[in-house]
């Protein structure tokens, strides 16, 4: 006779118990995710500004106030039908979640996110015709990176901002800027190779100046505030090219002493 595996039956009433706690997980989930669509619908906007029209979604009233403001910040806020930025401060429903805008015809515009009022993450945005223009990177309000675009969809200029330096990218240069000043630049062949590199300082040549050819120093001119600092072999040749005034001193007074010598002399005979 048949005997039955006890262990197996009760896996069995375990796992139809597993089953109803997870279908009932799932259940809750859902319902939850369905509320949160409903509330998210609820604070969601639609407006036509700045000739696009623009589809984004807004915070609770209660949850409209940053908890701390940031100076060097841009908020994004809305109010009597209409998005208004404001550095360091709101007084109105602050952006969040996605963001989306549309030109007349239809063609995407721009398309991105808020958090608490904030742009983050990646933004992109369009032309008419629908060709890429530009792409943005935020984090927590802080614009970190920009790029451009041709028609053709080549990217043609590459921003980069740190706490510390901003670089810009080119086809055939790089821009280094420490806040607004330009400190730094390089400029490329077309096949990437290194041509020249200059330092600047209050928007002049200040520093090094070097030419490349292949890759290989051929140049190197020192600058100090827009002006060509003389090498020492430069300052070398100009001594010797023109004596100072107080070696012509001494070789009138050895010429004097020398007349006087030989005046003496014939004097004797």
């Amino acid at each position: 006779m048949a005997r039955f595996d006890i262990s197996k039956i009760s896996g069995v009433k375990l796992n139809l118990v597993g089953i109803m706690v997870l279908f009932n997980l799932l259940l809750f989930v859902q319902e939850s995710k369905a509320q949160s669509q409903l509330e998210d619908f609820s604070n969601r906007r639609s407006v036509k500004q700045d000739d696009l029209q623009m589809i984004f979604f807004v915070r609770d009233e209660d949850k409209s106030r940053p908890n701390t403001s940031r100076n060097d910040s841009w908020y994004h806020w809305f109010k009597s039908q209409k998005i208004i930025t404001t550095q360091g401060g709101s007084d109105g429903l602050l952006l969040e979640g996605l963001f989306t805008a549309f030109f007349t015809n239809k063609q995407l515009a721009q398309k991105g996110s808020f958090q608490k009022g904030l742009k983050v993450k990646s933004w992109e945005y369009w032309r008419m015709d629908g060709s890429l223009k530009m792409t943005e990177k935020w984090r927590r309000g802080a614009l970190i990176q920009k790029e451009f675009y041709d028609e053709e969809g080549s990217l043609i200029r590459l921003e980069k901002k740190s706490l510390w330096k901003n670089k810009v990218y080119t086809s055939d240069s790089i821009w280094i800027h420490k806040g607004e000043e330009l400190v730094q630049l390089k400029t490329y062949n077309s096949i990437g190779t290194l041509k020249t590199s200059a330092n600047y300082k209050n928007g002049v040549l200040n520093g090094s100046y070097k030419e490349f050819e292949n890759g290989k120093l051929i140049s190197k001119i020192k600058y100090k505030d827009g002006v060509i600092v003389p090498a020492k072999k430069e300052l070398e040749k100009e001594v010797n090219k023109e004596p100072s005034k107080f070696s012509l001193f001494w070789k009138n007074l050895f010429k004097k002493k020398e007349k006087g010598d030989d005046n003496s002399e014939n004097r004797v005979d």
